[in-house]
């Protein structure tokens, strides 16, 4: 983002509130879904700013995101952490996909209070296979 904020003029530190910036931003996650690849958001450069970091990296997961680039080593577990499935999501996954399981047939079916259908099966194997990704 700090490139192409200079290349297109965009003033030192104005960056988070450039509209056209917010609208490159935004394409990332939906390029990278479209062409198979990681949606990687661009680094917090605060070094010290454990917080800021922590609300940075939240907003990318919330946007689209898969991860999101560390400048320092003492970032990395802040941001795996903001990127991993937490108790909830693992839960609702491991029901989805046994659901599915129980019913290998089914494109729609009630889980829970819920529906479910093949998106939310492929989500709920994205979840499981990044918590266990994070394992090894």
């Amino acid at each position: 983002l700090e490139d192409l904020a200079r290349d297109i003029g965009v003033e030192a530190g104005r960056a988070r509130r450039s509209a056209p910036l917010a609208a490159a931003r935004a394409l990332v996650p939906m390029a990278a879904a479209a062409l198979g690849l990681a949606a990687i958001a661009s680094p917090h450069v605060g070094l010290r700013d454990e917080a800021g970091l922590r609300r940075a990296a939240a907003r990318a997961r919330g946007d689209g995101f898969t991860g999101m680039f560390a400048v320092h080593p003492a970032q990395v577990a802040a941001i795996r952490a903001a990127f991993a499935p937490d108790d909830a999501t693992l839960a609702r996954a491991r029901a989805v996909v046994a659901a599915f399981e129980d019913a290998p047939e089914a494109a729609v079916l009630r889980v829970g209070d819920a529906m479910a259908d093949l998106v939310h099966l492929r989500a709920a194997r994205d979840a499981l296979a990044r918590a266990e990704a994070r394992r090894t």
